[in-house]
């Protein structure tokens, strides 16, 4: 019967189901990267035209400085640091009038350096916006050479440049010097066409008061 037939395809009528796919992403290992935190900008405060050193942070240590040749070197903690600048054609730029660094558009600064430990890393920061020049490895004997550009996004003035290390007794030596870049009379005032003119002005008054007396003395006389 048609009701019959009905009925038991009703009866035997399954009830669909839904199964999920395995989740792949939930059960798969769990990755992650680590990122390297970028280099804490290390710093000491100098005045313009000075020099210093510090050991282990803020323990401040006796530095001697000597120029020769356009060249500046300082010794402190053990470490001895030695820099200067060269033009686009090589040739060395003179130190500033009270000793500093002097770096011009498109100079690159030497730099060399003795007493750190070996195979440490040598770091060299420029402020005030602290800015990475050369993060570096000594040799074996503790020794480190490399050419630095200034960036061409510096501003001109005065700066100072800080050399991170560590010695060979396991102290780390921070080492800043004043660095004036771009023309070192920037912002300041050139007064020697006021004091010749002066001078000359000086001169042209001695010359003509004396000869003005004695004419009026001849003419008195007279």
């Amino acid at each position: 019967m048609a009701t019959t037939a009905t009925t038991s395809a009703t009866a035997s009528k399954s009830v669909p189901t839904t199964t999920d796919a395995p989740d792949r992403t939930r059960n798969a290992a769990l990755t992650t990267t680590t990122m390297a935190p970028p280099p804490q900008a290390p710093d000491l405060a100098i005045a313009n035209g000075e020099q210093s050193a510090a050991r282990d942070g803020n323990e401040i240590v006796a530095t001697h400085v000597s120029r020769a040749d356009n060249a500046i070197t300082v010794e402190a903690a053990g470490i001895s640091t030695m820099l200067y600048s060269v033009d686009s054609a090589g040739n060395k730029i003179a130190l500033t009038n009270n000793g500093s660094l002097h770096v011009e558009a498109g100079a690159t600064v030497i730099f060399e350096s003795t007493g750190s430990s070996p195979h440490t890393e040598l770091e060299l920061w420029l402020h005030s916006t602290p800015t990475l020049l050369k993060q570096i490895t000594t040799s074996a004997s503790g020794t480190a050479q490399t050419t630095v550009t200034i960036p061409a996004s510096i501003e001109e003035g005065e700066h100072k440049l800080v050399i991170a290390t560590t010695n060979t007794v396991g102290h780390k030596v921070l080492i800043a010097l004043s660095t004036t870049l771009g023309s070192p009379t920037k912002g300041k005032r050139d007064y020697s066409p006021i004091i010749y003119v002066t001078i000359a002005l000086a001169v042209m008054a001695g010359l003509v008061i004396p000869t003005t007396v004695r004419r009026r003395k001849l003419h008195r006389m007279a």
